[in-house]
């Protein structure tokens, strides 16, 4: 994703905040306002602090072990080689299954421009697109970098100071109408959105000066991420009926549709959002997809002969191929929060045992496994009140059915 330089303070936070941004910004706030109201402001606060927590420790146990390989690495530690491919494997499985998600909203978003093309056509297109960019070996510099984050920040600062412009005092009230559970249940998706935080730690070996500037760039770029989204989410919550937002989650419909009515005057404005929201989303999926690679190219020499190892090009395709897996099996975006937290949060705390066992930053490792463990717990509630609706509408559509064939069969007895 950049070039082999060392790279200062400011260019690990504009890395770790693209990584973020793009992710989550656009994906998460119809789903989060659906289900916990305005009280999602509170959920993006305890979601931040639970985040910064576990950032910090990673960052530690990138210093003490800044070989490539991080997760694999951390995890190998203290629970040997099975560990280390349990930790790197479920970073792998959730960057995937985060890319079904991502690729999907790519097809919605670009659906705009293309209308004589299926969403799911264009979804595809957008996942084989990504992975043969980053086999020719084109990266972002960080130039590229500085206008992926103007192209992502100018749109959500305008959106922000026009729904202000319309705030509407009473959209705050009543502030948690589905209780307190499903504000701090919603977490599952909340976390979606600061994924990615871990760039600056991954890029421990070529930050300058890494041992300051790491924890900086973490707390910087979490700091400001989060002030970001709860200000952009708190003008959507201001701006637009709760009633709105439950719509839009019903239909899976695109975060321009919940801001249509206050851009009545001011269409373009729509039009250069669109754009832009599709922009970051592919420049999110490009960068997951090449570290993804890149995590399970190294991986493949850790585990199999020299003559048997997945080169990068290889191991891209294969993330390729796993992203098209997930997209099409999942369609869900419940079930894509869910998984994509309970895989990646297992790699986080296998990795971060590793300062607890060699009894390392144990206060700050203790704060982070809690936090962990607590979003993990979320995480799980989500997948299995998931798996239960699906099993519930299966049988219901079974019995339909059954019913619907004895009635037919009822019928024609009778002529």
């Amino acid at each position: 994703m950049i070039k082999e330089h060392k790279i200062g303070l400011f260019s690990a936070i504009i890395i770790s905040m693209n990584g973020m941004i793009g992710a989550g910004i656009f994906s998460v706030p119809i789903k989060l306002i659906a289900q916990a109201g305005p009280a999602g402001l509170l959920t993006y606060t305890l979601v931040s602090i639970a985040v910064w927590f576990i950032a910090l420790a990673l960052s530690r146990t990138a210093q003490m072990w800044p070989q490539e390989g991080s997760f694999y690495m951390y995890a190998r530690q203290w629970g040997g080689h099975s560990m280390g491919l349990i930790a790197a494997g479920s970073y792998i499985f959730g960057l995937m299954i985060a890319l079904g998600l991502l690729s999907g909203m790519a097809g919605t978003y670009m659906h705009t421009y293309f209308t004589s093309i299926p969403a799911g056509i264009l979804s595809f297109i957008t996942i084989i697109l990504v992975a043969l960019i980053n086999i020719t070996g084109l990266r972002i510099a960080q130039l590229g970098q500085y206008i992926l984050i103007c192209c992502t920040l100018i749109p959500i600062l305008l959106t922000t100071l026009l729904c202000l412009s319309h705030a509407d005092m009473h959209n705050l009230f009543p502030f948690m109408p589905f209780g307190a559970f499903n504000a701090l249940a919603a977490s599952k998706a909340v976390i979606f959105g600061f994924f990615g935080f871990e760039c600056a730690a991954s890029l421990f070996s070529i930050i300058e000066d890494p041992e300051k500037n790491v924890p900086k760039a973490l707390t910087s770029s979490l700091v400001l991420v989060s002030l970001l989204y709860i200000c952009f989410v708190g003008s959507l919550i201001l701006a637009i009926p709760l009633s709105v937002f439950q719509e839009a989650a019903s239909i899976n419909a695109p975060l321009t549709y919940v801001l249509i009515p206050l851009f009545k005057n001011y269409s373009w404005m729509l039009s250069i959002i669109n754009c832009s929201i599709t922009t970051a989303i592919i420049g999110v999926l490009y960068a997951m997809t090449f570290a993804c690679g890149k995590l399970l190219s190294s991986l493949s020499y850790r585990c199999t002969t020299k003559s048997f190892h997945l080169s990068s090009s290889t191991a891209i395709m294969l993330i390729a191929l796993g992203t098209v897996i997930t997209f099409i099996t999942l369609n869900n975006a419940n079930l894509f929060f869910s998984l994509t937290a309970l895989f990646i949060l297992t790699s986080f705390i296998l990795s971060i045992i590793a300062l607890l066992v060699h009894k390392k930053h144990i206060i700050m490792t203790t704060l982070a496994l809690i936090t962990a463990s607590v979003l993990f717990a979320f995480a799980a509630h989500g997948l299995w009140v998931e798996l239960n609706k699906n099993f519930i509408l299966h049988y219901a559509n079974s019995d339909c059915k059954k019913y619907k064939k004895s009635i037919k069969i009822k019928f024609d007895g009778t002529q």
